[in-house]
């Protein structure tokens, strides 16, 4: 692999202030040397941050490959990509990507190859590019647009209309929309969305402001956001989350509610004969221990993907005349494998499996009795993504890409086959890389599955650069998906492993119940045990081994390369957390006790102390090149965690390996950032694991 000639001398990191903190944890002292730095409004962590920056820039910047490295990925982000969003009154909306914009563009098109108008420049909203559209939703009669606006990479979101019959914005501006999307009225003339309510005293988008006291709202248009008719809050519960969805035929609002746990809530309402306020009631409870996905409506029963007395997932009808679960009916049962989307489709229901990670999608006759599923043969080992459906006629849409191959939009109709709407133009030869199915063992004896993406000529042991990568959290999948900053990579010989460990949901809810809570330390041993049989096959070796993670895949990477550090020569922990003893008092943390625990547990405190990066850092230790990437304004994992835990690297470090911080500027936890200063975090990364990974 064309390595370069290595690492840069490099001084010696800018010094961090230690405090004499201890906290009292049950009775066990634990010292927080750098809880100065959690304030981030703070001039004196403003001045820290600058000069990190600085300290890394004049690192990676003497990189030898850092420009070339930056070329290729420029190129490579400049094809052209469409992700299907909605179909309304006859017009199929997708998110346009690529070309030398900041950010995508919403685009609708009428047939392939039809004509596609541009309807949002989302690159227009801000000089910087720095406002991004993380949702949006178009009217039954594709009359309006309602668009969220997010600034520099908040969760808090700005909701604004467009009128897309003139292509003209109204006056609306709706603030302190977060952690949901919209939903119109069946008449267009308004649209329900989530309402957080800012941390007393701070601005919407203070850092550390916490999302507590959502509202489900309804904004009419025209009307003045203050009077927003509040349709769902339980002021007892402060931390439910309201996702509203309306059904296509317009007869229902169907609210998910959920609040952290793995199980939620339904409530509905019926439209065709509401007054002014919907009169939301239950239609599935939290008691019964199960999440639900609604997926369509059909003969006046709602259809819902869900785990209830199926670990592996089924689609179930609930009449909501009557919905308790000895009525429901089973619509497509639980098979083999995890069933991770569904969506009716006029007469038939879509249905995309995984197996072993990877997508399989099949759709079947929603009338009648027995039912064979009639499969679709996809192009390669990859994932579906993006299902869009029409409701009457049963044509759908999705994305399908892989490891090599961008999102490609797919078109079935009813009776026809399979076919590509749009495929990409890269330049880039996907023939020439292949990706395999491979196992490792577990410390506890479980067989482990992971995506290996190489060059289909290499030999089997040539020891070549790897990057391995992972999340293993909240039920998530990992699936081979598409990664433009992977290509120059694996061009220049590299291989990319994905490991599926526990925590995530390919198997579905045991494997996520596996490594939840008091399991986590499973996620870890799952993710070594993939190192080491890379290491043992041949493949590759600890000089040529990298770990990248981001969010809790960043826990995952920081806590693997503090309890092996000598089988890995760099890391790149990204947006991670890495104070498990003080997240949960933090934005959305609170949210996340259900995955972790909480310290203020006795034996929770225990569990978390054991594992939680920032205080398992032993000074002296010879640890890996280390890049620590975040956002200064990262309102969802708050980029301190990535602020103490470099501090606490740097102070710590035994070796002669680089430890970085690179904090972007305006930027949050990942979604939406600007093009430009995307291709630039990750040519530093690359360029960073080539000079760490040489021979």
């Amino acid at each position: 692999m064309n390595g370069g000639s290595g690492t840069v001398p490099l001084g010696a990191p800018p010094a961090t202030r230690r405090v004499a903190q201890v906290d009292d944890y049950h009775g066990t002292p634990v010292t927080d040397s750098y809880r100065w730095l959690e304030d981030n409004s703070s001039a004196e962590v403003q001045a820290w941050i600058d000069a990190q920056n600085l300290h890394t820039q004049r690192h990676l910047g003497a990189l030898p490959l850092r420009e070339e490295v930056a070329r290729r990925l420029q190129a490579f982000s400049e094809a052209e990509r469409r992700v299907p969003v909605a179909w309304r009154a006859g017009h199929l909306y997708c998110w346009r990507q690529g070309g030398s914009r900041a950010q995508p563009s919403l685009v609708r098109q009428t047939g392939a190859p039809g004509p596609v108008q541009e309807v949002l420049d989302v690159s227009s909203l801000s000089p910087d590019g720095s406002v991004s559209v993380p949702h949006v939703a178009v009217s039954a009669d594709g009359c309006w647009l309602a668009y969220a606006c997010s600034e520099a990479g908040s969760d808090w979101l700005t909701w604004r209309v467009r009128d897309l019959r003139r292509g003209e914005d109204l006056p609306d501006r709706v603030p302190h929309g977060c952690l949901s999307g919209a939903a119109w009225l069946p008449d267009g003339s308004g649209f329900f969305y989530g309402r957080g309510e800012p941390k007393a005293g701070a601005a919407p988008d203070a850092r550390g402001a916490r999302r507590e006291h959502q509202r489900l709202c309804l904004h009419r248009l025209g009307q003045d956001p203050s009077r927003d008719i509040i349709v769902a809050y339980d002021p007892a519960r402060p931390d439910r989350v309201y996702a509203p969805r309306v059904s296509d035929c317009g007869r229902w609002l169907v609210v998910s509610v959920w609040w952290g746990e793995p199980a939620q809530a339904v409530i509905v309402a019926r439209l065709d004969d509401a007054g002014e306020v919907p009169v939301l009631r239950p239609l599935l409870d939290e008691s019964l221990g199960a999440w639900f996905e609604f997926v369509g409506t059909q003969g006046g029963e709602l259809f819902f993907l869900t785990d209830a007395q199926a670990p592996l997932s089924r689609v179930i009808a609930v009449d909501p005349a009557r919905p308790g679960p000895g009525h429901w009916r089973e619509v497509e049962a639980a098979s083999a494998q995890r069933l991770e989307a569904a969506v009716v489709a006029g007469p038939t229901l879509v249905l995309q499996h995984l197996h072993h990670g990877a997508s399989r999608l099949s759709r079947v006759r929603l009338a009648g009795g027995a039912r064979p599923a009639e499969a679709l043969a996809l192009p390669d080992l990859g994932t579906v993504a993006d299902l869009v459906a029409h409701a009457s006629s049963g044509e759908f849409f999705f994305s399908f890409q892989s490891v090599t191959r961008a999102p490609s939009l797919m078109h079935q109709t009813a009776g026809g086959a399979l076919q590509a709407w749009f495929e990409p133009r890269l330049a880039f030869d996907a023939m020439a890389f292949e990706t395999v199915l491979r196992w490792a063992v577990s410390a506890d004896g479980t067989r482990v599955p992971y995506h290996l993406t190489r060059r289909r000529s290499a030999p089997e042991e040539i020891g070549q650069a790897c990057l391995l990568t992972g999340y293993g959290g909240f039920g998530l999948s990992l699936a081979p998906r598409f990664q433009y900053a992977w290509l120059d990579w694996l061009e220049r010989g590299g291989a990319i492993v994905q490991a599926l460990v526990r925590g995530g949901g390919e198997y579905g809810r045991a494997w996520h119940e596996a490594a939840r809570g008091p399991g986590r330390q499973r996620a870890f041993d799952d993710f070594i045990a993939v190192a080491e049989a890379l290491v043992a096959g041949g493949l590759t070796h600890p000089g040529r081994l990298a770990i990248h993670g981001a969010s809790n895949g960043g826990l995952l990477v920081a806590a693997c390369m503090l309890q092996r550090p000598e089988l890995f020569a760099a890391a790149v922990p990204a947006v991670g957390l890495f104070d498990m003893l003080r997240y949960q008092h933090f934005t959305l943390g609170a949210r996340w006790v259900s995955e972790y625990g909480r310290s203020e547990n006795p034996g929770q405190f225990r569990t978390l102390l054991a594992y939680s990066p920032l205080h398992n850092v032993v000074e002296g230790r010879r640890y890996p090149a280390t890049l620590l990437l975040c956002g200064d304004h990262d309102d969802r994992v708050v980029p301190w965690h990535s602020y103490k835990f470099a501090a606490a690297l740097q102070h710590a470090q035994g070796g002669t390996a680089p430890i970085l911080l690179r904090v972007a500027r305006r930027s949050g936890h990942g979604a939406g950032k600007p093009r430009a200063a995307d291709i630039a975090e990750k040519a530093d990364m690359f360029a960073f694991l080539l000079a760490a990974l040489r021979q």
